[in-house]
């Protein structure tokens, strides 16, 4: 972890356009809907060193978030508006996570 540096909003916002291309149409449209401005949430005390992780998504209780101390989108629940509740390790890429998502909307569970 001595070499890791935070993640420059600038990547976050490439990364979102890239992987918005690899979606299908109505998990497009889906994350146009939850979408939000990358935006840093705290989550203590292991996102503190990089001043949080970026949400880049909301959906009622829960956030998707990017950790970039371990370099994938996470899903955490949230209490208070700009704190994560939960770390989580996934390293998985935005698109898995919103069709992850979708799947659980459109199945309602």
């Amino acid at each position: 972890m001595n070499n890791w540096k935070p993640v420059e909003k600038s990547w976050i916002d490439n990364d979102l356009e890239n992987q918005f291309w690899l979606l299908d149409e109505p998990q497009q449209r889906f994350w146009n809907l939850i979408k939000v401005m990358p935006q840093k949430w705290q989550l203590s005390p292991i996102g503190d060193l990089g001043g949080g992780f970026y949400v880049v998504a909301i959906f009622g209780n829960q956030v998707l978030y990017f950790n970039d101390i371990e370099d994938g989108y996470n899903i955490s629940e949230f209490k208070t508006f700009g704190v994560i509740n939960d770390y989580f390790c996934n390293q998985n890429e935005l698109h898995h996570s919103i069709n992850y998502l979708y799947d659980k909307v459109s199945s309602g569970t």
